[in-house]
């Protein structure tokens, strides 16, 4: 993903763009087509093309000019899938305390893109600050400097005030440091199948966890993750879906709900995985997530078909 670099914090800083797959087919066009019109437009193999249609949306390119940005939506459109482009906002010019956590936006100190957060993961800044008058921001160090020299007070006033902005940004920077590590040894653990969440004993005393994720090379059939006395919930997710993700964060929360629910994922990242997956349980279907549901006494309540998702929507019902 590109990375929109600001060379002076007071030239002006034209808006980005985000160019985004909606994978939606064109009427009349075949899906062997559009992989292979994709497949030479984005300079990817078929396989990869396929992984991607699999997803609700996907990003082609960020942080583009809006004339780029919709160069490059007319050549996905011909080629027979959906496309759109999304301005990405700066943070002088919306009110970070109203965006979702998933919303992308561009510093208007540094200019580097990122996800938004209360400050810049690259600078430090306090993204509020930008909210309340971005001019004032960039013209302080002058008004400072211009009053240097008025009495000792005020200049031991500003040294003290530096010192806490260094902290504040060295502050950051260790949190953001930890949270990276965190998050790798989480990444790491999954795709091992030993990140486990929300720990359970059943009633013969055996330990278990609420949210388990494995591979499928470690799983003989997926039916041999199904605990009785639970509705047990069986999803095949992969890293690389946001649609997943989302899954997830509500499963996290319904876990915490309900003590009579549990999670078990399988892991189809990548393609010889998915492959392996339709393979070794017997299954058909062409995209992910796909949720499976079994009752407590092992029988089967909902699951997802290739046009509906009824496993989905019976998971999201749990929590109600």
């Amino acid at each position: 993903m590109k990375r929109y670099e600001r060379m002076a914090m007071d030239s002006p800083q034209p808006d980005v763009y985000l160019v985004i797959l909606n994978n939606q087919l064109a009427k009349g066009r075949t899906l062997d087509e559009v992989v292979h019109n994709l497949s030479q437009e984005l300079n990817q193999k078929p396989d990869k093309i396929r992984n991607l249609l699999c997803q609700q949306s996907f990003v082609v390119e960020s942080g583009i000019s809006q004339e780029k940005a919709k160069a490059i939506q007319a050549r996905i459109i011909s080629a027979g899938v959906g496309c759109q482009i999304k301005k990405i906002p700066r943070t002088d010019t919306v009110d970070i305390s109203t965006l979702t956590y998933n919303t992308e936006v561009i510093c208007a100190k540094c200019g580097k893109q990122q996800l938004v957060s209360s400050n810049c993961t690259h600078c430090g800044i306090a993204f509020a600050k930008f909210n309340q008058n971005s001019a004032a921001v960039h013209s302080s160090s002058h008004k400072t400097s211009s009053r240097i020299g008025q009495n000792s007070r005020t200049q031991k006033k500003t040294v003290s005030h530096h010192r806490q902005h260094s902290n504040t940004a060295r502050n950051v920077f260790i949190g953001i440091f930890l949270v990276i590590v965190m998050v790798f040894a989480v990444s790491t653990l999954n795709k091992t199948g030993q990140t486990n969440k929300h720990p359970i004993t059943l009633d013969d005393g055996q330990q278990l966890y609420a949210i388990e994720t494995h591979s499928i090379e470690d799983i003989a059939h997926y039916k041999d993750l199904i605990v009785p006395g639970y509705i047990t919930i069986i999803d095949f997710s992969a890293d690389w879906c946001p649609v997943c993700k989302r899954l997830d964060e509500f499963e996290d929360r319904l876990v915490d709900k309900r003590e009579d629910v549990i999670v078990r994922k399988l892991d189809v990242s990548k393609t010889e995985d998915f492959r392996l997956a339709l393979k070794k349980y017997n299954l058909d279907f062409r995209g992910v997530p796909y949720s499976l549901v079994f009752g407590k006494d092992g029988e089967l309540i909902a699951s997802d078909t290739k046009r509906q998702q009824d496993g989905q929507r019976y998971i999201h019902s749990l929590i109600d």
